[in-house]
């Protein structure tokens, strides 16, 4: 006779279950993440605050821009939550909506012209001449040697993590899937690399675009001692 299984927690005792099954995955996830990346993440997260909140000072205008940033740093630290819980497959999720508020960021930078009219657009146009595909043709058209979130980047998150098939599995990163987060090394490398790639990227865009220029030298040197 098999022993018979503990009930699953119910109810509040559910809630208190996440609680704690997260700061365990927490605990054993943070010691794994290196500190000089750590590092380019925050100071990355850092200059995307600053930007969206006008910190430094308002530019007055649309606020387009403060308002990307804004977004962008919304969902990079929603990224870095879900990394520590143990959610991989969610966090490469809104790791993709990053790549494509970066692509945009790109297209203000490379083709002001296109940008406006991305401004104006109404839905209707927005889906079909500024969908995240329409938007990469446009950069790769011109060879943009800026743009991180290319086709094959955004393919492989899509069709791996996101997309539903069939085969799905949920968290499946270490070998075996699982329910619930939980951590698993394969995993939380894939995403905390992924993150601190596509957050540096727009943080030196960002520098660049707000004139942060001590906040471009710090984060340009700790990209390259990392």
């Amino acid at each position: 006779m098999s022993e018979a299984k503990p009930d699953v927690p119910n109810r509040l005792d559910h809630i208190a279950f996440l609680d704690k099954v997260g700061r365990l995955t927490a605990a054993r996830t943070m010691p794994t993440l290196a500190e000089e990346e750590l590092a380019s993440l925050g100071i990355s997260l850092n200059i995307l605050y600053q930007a969206a909140t006008c910190h430094r000072g308002c530019h007055g205008g649309a606020h387009m821009l403060e308002r990307l940033c804004g977004r962008a740093y919304n969902l990079g630290c929603a990224a870095f939550h879900l990394l520590t819980l143990g959610f991989y497959d969610e966090a490469l999720g809104l790791i993709r909506g990053i790549g494509e508020l970066s692509n945009i960021m790109i297209l203000a930078a490379e083709d002001p012209v296109a940008i406006q009219e991305w401004i104006s657009a109404d839905a209707k146009t927005l889906r079909s001449k500024f969908g995240p595909a329409q938007v990469r043709k446009m950069l790769e058209q011109k060879n943009s040697p800026l743009m991180y979130a290319t086709k094959p980047w955004y393919g492989e998150l899509s069709e791996s993590y996101i997309h539903v098939t069939p085969q799905t599995k949920p968290n499946q990163h270490s070998g075996r899937a699982w329910v619930g987060g939980a951590f698993q090394k394969e995993g939380a490398e894939k995403v905390f690399s992924e993150l601190a790639t596509i957050l540096c990227n727009m943080g030196l865009m960002t520098c660049r675009w707000f004139k942060f220029d001590d906040l471009f030298e710090e984060l340009a040197g700790e990209i390259r001692a990392s």
